[in-house]
């Protein structure tokens, strides 16, 4: 076999490039202190290199919904916090107002306190995270979760539930619903609701609604339940003289009672409850009366406050109202106990998503530092290993350089030079 000089050459060359990218690699590896830094220096490894940098990736977005959510609910914990306090105010008040020392003067002042303690909690129940979003309005955030309508207090959030990846397969409610917390309170006393029909001819609605006695009204939608009655206004000529007049019709069972004389200075007027219309029914015109046996809890508090501040412990027949009174008290203290129930409900459940959260943070960091350990022994260089193998390459590239000055010494040119 005979070798020419080109291929001694070419050979030579070749081994001296191979030893030299071989040190250029590793000499890569230890700036970058990596011992993958192209796919095609191990092509296994860094698809799990890739797979595992995924992995902590979307680790880290699970912890900025983990803190984000954090801060959320905690926010919503310190707002229902301060609700609750303002609440056991309103408590002590009322606890006040029943005292036998009380005047109607300072019963005005502790009316006018609850007051004031009532749009506390409205500025309360209707703040903003640092998005200027609402808190308590589900997916209404853009809206206040309560609105004032002629002395009335309206829920204008919805149930709208956000929720958000905590983890590869946890999710978790982010927002805090208001209507389960505000809206939907049981009251210890019925009262009246009273709705005008769609189909009414006129466009009479109710303006006023009075409760004159609880008690009594209780004892008066007794018979008909939670199916209420339909006030329906008859024919005039249904009474002598003509004149406007309606009857109540028991839904329960269909049956019919009175023909009762409406006067438009005072509305529909029972002996428990007055409803002041804006103008005077047409015949045939329906209103709906159910008992109502929820409320939100800015009603409650404004409709304590008010009957406090007009309460008169002697009324216009001379008769005492103290018994009534009482049971007003009682009943008010009930509804506030609701409240402060409803209000420990919602402070436990964000409890438990916070510690689900802090559960679920734990676990994410726990998994965090086995892909980072397997990363680390997959990507990182071992140093002391390079550094060694980089002086043996260096000397195979020194060994290549001198073998080829000899191997090139050896050509039929320069064995003629040598012996001429």
């Amino acid at each position: 076999m005979r070798l020419s000089s080109i291929q001694i050459y070419n050979q030579a060359l070749g081994g001296i490039r191979n030893a030299t990218s071989e040190i250029s690699n590793t000499q890569e590896q230890i700036a970058t202190n990596k011992r993958i830094n192209t796919p095609s220096d191990d092509p296994a490894a860094s698809a799990l290199i890739l797979n595992l940098e995924t992995e902590l990736e979307r680790s880290r977005q699970f912890q900025r919904n983990i803190d984000r959510i954090e801060s959320y609910l905690q926010r919503g914990e310190t707002q229902i916090s301060s609700i609750e306090n303002v609440v056991d105010k309103v408590r002590e008040l009322v606890i006040q107002a029943n005292g036998v020392a009380m005047t109607s003067t300072t019963r005005e002042i502790i009316a006018a306190e609850i007051e004031q303690r009532l749009q506390e909690l409205l500025g309360l129940i209707n703040s903003r995270d640092e998005n200027g979003s609402y808190i308590f309005s589900g997916y209404n955030t853009t809206q206040p979760t309560f609105f004032e309508d002629d002395g009335k207090y309206i829920f204008q959030g919805d149930m709208g539930e956000r929720t958000e990846l905590i983890s590869n397969s946890t999710t978790l409610n982010t927002n805090i619903v208001g209507k389960y917390l505000f809206d939907e309170i049981n009251i210890a006393n019925v009262l009246p609701d009273l709705t005008p029909s769609s189909e009414n001819t006129s466009m009479a609605q109710i303006t006023e609604l009075t409760v004159k006695d609880i008690n009594l009204f209780n004892q008066e939608m007794s018979p008909a339940g939670v199916d209420g009655y339909i006030i329906e206004f008859n024919p005039l000529g249904d009474v002598v003289p003509p004149s406007p007049n309606f009857k109540y019709i028991n839904v329960s069972n269909g049956s019919v009672s009175g023909n009762i004389i409406f006067d438009q200075s005072f509305g529909i007027n029972s002996d428990s409850f007055t409803a002041v219309t804006s103008e005077t029914p047409s015949p045939g015109d329906r209103f709906f009366l159910k008992p109502k046996s929820k409320e939100n809890i800015l009603n409650i508090i404004s409709s304590i406050g008010k009957t406090i501040g007009e309460y008169q412990e002697i009324n216009d027949q001379g008769e005492s109202q103290n018994e009534i009174f009482n049971n007003f008290i009682s009943s008010s203290l009930e509804d506030l106990s609701s409240i402060q129930s409803n209000l420990r409900i919602g402070q436990s459940d964000i409890g438990a998503r916070l510690s689900k959260l802090d559960n679920a943070r734990s676990n994410q960091q726990s998994l965090d530092l086995i892909s980072q350990g397997l990363l680390s022994n997959t990507r990182d260089l071992d140093y002391t290993e390079a550094v060694s193998r980089l002086s043996f390459q260096t000397f195979v590239l020194e060994a290549a350089q001198q073998s080829f000055v000899k191997v090139a010494n050896l050509s039929l040119f320069n064995f003629l030079r040598s012996t001429s």
